[in-house]
């Protein structure tokens, strides 16, 4: 019997978890059969559907639209059960603001912001979680340019934008209203932050670039423009509209934000660096597809291979002609980022957008390295074209970059290499051997070599350059510099320093080690 229940549980979490992988055009049935089976199934298996939904939401932040949807089904099916899984999230979300953890914040918010076209919960409810986060930047203190303000203002931003559609309904007023709060604090914040090149990662990039919150601000109201619609990403909740029209709405206690949390702790999203061209009639799609994927990167961060393997996932549930995918496209070649929006790319961009994120990355450089190595081998061919790419773009572009991300991408590109034999393309950029010995290019290049001989040896990396790269490597292979060496020590010295060698060297105990010392240095008295 408790096999068969455990069983049950194992299939209910598989079902969660698969449902909307594809934007197939069984959708709309397989979420019906899906929330019938979770309605029928709840009161013996609460815990296991409550633990994968919140999970789901959590770890596949792009399949939002899905999971929003199942849960408004089974809200319109049951009101007690869609009551439960509304407060789960909420207790999750009190438990990730006490925590800091703000990507898990902006994930959850968005979940909530769906809820409003599900009638899960009103819009009046969403506009007062959405106002908790604008109260610190509102009236007297707008001006009040913080880590924390900024934090709050993000998480608002991305809320309305999913919501905009369902709340205008409500009237523009209601939007306006906090959208005036959210370009008064982006104006001072783009004021306050003119002159400030320390995030700037690529300083030959437009100055705006750098300013997330104004980008933020352009994309919401190009949304604004079309009427608040995202047609990046399939909306199946659009489809169970006579479903949701006769559903309990849920209000939910007021939020608390934490108030003794460093500024560090602080999450602003990175700045994306654009490597390729994009169309810029695209822009608002390429936004929403790098937050889904820079959402399931920190995310998923504890497991590499989970987060390749889901990342790859991502353009499933896009609308048709959103983005092109080399990994499935009949001719990849053609595939081209100048006419249309490239998936692998996009993925591409983001993780060095967080490689390179000032002052710090948001996690080890180690992270970003293994992850680039995961995806390549799910996809070696195209994803090893879509990597060199990429890095050729950024090194022709050294000159104008932050010394500290040059370093940071030298150790990235070297551990990378050392993972797939060692091969490289060094020869497209033999120009910088002629360079100058100080310029960005040649010591980029000659560092990058140098980690590749600490990692392999000096002969096996002399194999795989041009002749006329030879140079930048050391003549002689690298050695150990002790500090004290037998030759320069005194003859007492010596001997005690030759015992012990030789006691170690025949696989001596340390007793042993230990009473030779004894015994030569019981000799001295000085």
């Amino acid at each position: 019997m408790v096999d068969e229940s455990a069983d049950l549980e194992s299939r209910l979490s598989s079902l969660i978890i698969k449902v909307g992988d594809k934007n197939a055009p069984t959708l709309q049935n397989n979420l019906e059969a899906l929330s019938v089976v979770l309605e029928k199934d709840f009161t013996n298996h609460e815990t296991t559907v409550l633990r994968t939904l919140r999970q789901c939401v959590l770890e596949l932040p792009w399949k939002v639209t899905v999971y929003s949807t199942v849960a408004g089904l089974l809200n319109a099916k049951n009101s007690e059960t869609g009551a439960k899984v509304i407060t789960l999230m909420h207790g999750v979300l009190c438990k990730s603001l006490i925590k800091g953890d703000w990507c898990s914040v902006k994930v959850i918010m968005r979940f909530f912001a769906l809820q409003v076209a599900t009638k899960t919960i009103s819009a009046s409810t969403l506009l007062s979680m959405v106002d908790t986060f604008l109260k610190p930047v509102a009236g007297q203190t707008a001006g009040v340019v913080t880590a924390q303000n900024s934090c709050f203002v993000y998480i608002a931003m991305t809320t309305l934008l999913w919501a905009g559609q369902a709340l205008k309904e409500l009237g523009s007023g209601e939007l306006e209203a906090r959208l005036s709060v959210i370009e008064q604090y982006v104006d001072v914040h783009g004021k306050v932050n003119a002159d400030n090149t320390l995030t700037t990662v690529l300083h030959d990039a437009p100055t705006k670039g750098a300013d997330v919150l104004a980008y933020m601000l352009s994309i919401m109201r190009a949304v604004a423009d079309d009427g608040w619609a995202i047609d990046a990403v399939c909306a199946p909740y659009t489809m169970f509209a006579s479903e949701f029209a006769q559903a309990t709405q849920h209000e939910l206690p007021a939020l608390e934000l934490p108030v003794d949390l460093p500024a560090s702790s602080y999450y602003t999203l990175p700045e994306f660096l654009q490597l390729v061209p994009h169309p810029s009639e695209y822009t608002v799609r390429r936004f929403i597809m790098m937050d889904f994927i820079a959402d399931t990167v920190i995310q998923l961060e504890g497991n590499r291979k989970d987060c390749a393997k889901y990342l790859m996932q991502i353009h499933g549930l896009c609308n048709e002609d959103v983005c092109s995918v080399m990994t499935t496209a009949q001719h990849p070649e053609d595939v081209d980022p100048e006419t249309s929006l490239v998936f692998e790319y996009m993925v591409a961009e983001v993780l060095f957008s967080f490689l390179t994120q000032l002052p710090e990355s948001q996690f080890r450089e180690m992270y970003y390295t293994s992850l680039a190595i995961e995806l390549r081998k799910a996809e070696p061919q195209i994803l090893a074209n879509v990597l060199e790419t990429a890095v050729d773009n950024i090194v022709a572009r050294i000159p104008s970059m932050d010394v500290e991300c040059s370093n940071r991408l030298s150790n990235w590109l070297a551990v990378y290499i050392s993972n797939f034999g060692y091969q490289w393309d060094w020869a497209k950029w033999e120009s910088a051997v002629s360079e100058q010995d100080d310029t960005p290019r040649r010591r980029f290049m000659q560092e990058t070599l140098l980690k590749l001989v600490r990692l392999s040896y000096l002969d096996r990396i002399k194999l795989q350059l041009p002749e006329s790269c030879v140079e930048l490597v050391p003549v002689k292979a690298p050695t150990h510099n002790f500090k004290y060496t037998v030759q320069s020590m005194d003859e007492r010295t010596r001997e005690v320093s030759v015992a012990t060698g030789r006691c170690l060297k025949n696989k001596g105990t340390a007793e042993q080690a230990l009473e030779i010392l004894q015994t030569h240095y019981a000799k001295w008295t000085d």
